[in-house]
């Protein structure tokens, strides 16, 4: 998601006065709460903790500090928190990538699944499939067809080894059963150098990375992951449209906790984040960023993590992406 404006969050941060404060133990919070953000400020990720980071502190009753910890795609802060006291002070900004995709990617992590918490499910950020404006395919369906009916020709992009992008284009690769080679790019933008230029064919990615492109004509749109078609991207299908809904590899965000956390601790953080979401102001700003918010709490949140693990465990072992 794009780095969001002063005027938008001074805008949101208005809302702490309209925020309840929530019941909870008597005890907690007695001083500020740390939300472990391991991506860099101003990136996607960040955005989301700040968007709800002034209006959570009025309902806890307490300031929410944001703390980023970047590094190895998340892993870094994933561990410290894993690793911290479960006393309800460290929190983490969980993601996709940073717990259900390292976990299976990386057999020697210092963290798994079972050392974090689900606490509430944020927001959800839809996937796109986008290919060179050269190639004669307007949707998905079509692309996979030709890749059929030509063997070899075409390959996919991504933004490097082991990232969500690569392990979606093995598993399109593998559940079509078509020959495509894998190219790997040290990050998206020179993904999309190649990619405009024709030199290669199909990748997936964020929406909100990709829409600029999409929208200028630089690369083609075959296929979003959402659940009807995008206002800004109306001539883009849905992937479940074309009977392609398991290749949508929705990404989410969340908060989680490490594991121990009192119960009466991850029920407040969790209220606290469900009350914030149904501000309309807040659903606007997370709808003009391109991402669902969702407000799911422990128990379905668990599901969807579990769920997920278990998808991307597939793929892993499918494609022997596994890194050391």
């Amino acid at each position: 998601m794009p780095q969001l404006s002063r005027l938008a969050v001074a805008s949101l941060a208005s809302l702490c006065c309209a925020a309840p404060t929530l019941a909870g133990p008597a005890d907690w919070p007695a001083k500020p709460v740390t939300l472990v953000v391991p991506f860099p400020a101003g990136g996607g990720n960040d955005v989301v903790a700040r968007l709800i980071s002034a209006a959570m502190s009025t309902a806890l009753g307490q300031s929410l500090v944001i703390d980023n910890r970047p590094g190895a795609g998340g892993t870094i802060g994933a561990g410290f928190v894993a690793k911290a006291p479960p006393d309800g002070y460290t929190l983490l900004l969980c993601s996709t990538g940073n717990l259900v995709v390292a976990t299976a990617l990386y057999p020697r992590l210092s963290y798994g699944i079972k050392d974090l918490v689900p606490v509430s499910h944020i927001v959800n950020t839809p996937t796109i499939w986008v290919a060179a404006p050269q190639i004669p395919a307007n949707s998905l369906k079509e692309f996979i067809n030709l890749a059929k009916r030509e063997p070899g020709k075409y390959n996919f992009a991504s933004g490097g080894n082991g990232t969500t992008p690569h392990l979606a284009g093995v598993a399109m690769k593998m559940r079509n059963n078509l020959d495509m080679q894998h190219v790997p790019y040290k990050g998206s933008t020179p993904a999309y150098t190649d990619l405009t230029a024709g030199r290669v064919s199909l990748m997936m990615d964020s929406v909100i990375s990709a829409l600029p492109f999409v929208e200028s004509g630089r690369v083609k749109g075959l296929a979003i992951g959402t659940a009807k078609r995008l206002p800004q991207l109306p001539a883009v299908p849905t992937l479940a449209e074309q009977g392609l809904g398991e290749l949508s590899f929705t990404g989410w965000v969340g908060i989680c906790a490490p594991n121990g956390t009192p119960a009466q601790v991850v029920s407040k953080v969790s209220q606290s984040v469900k009350v914030i979401l149904a501000q309309p102001e807040v659903r606007d700003a997370f709808s003009r960023q391109i991402a669902e918010p969702v407000g799911d709490g422990p128990t379905k949140f668990a599901e969807t993590i579990q769920r997920d693990a278990l998808t991307w465990r597939k793929i892993v072992t499918a494609s022997h992406a596994e890194m050391d």
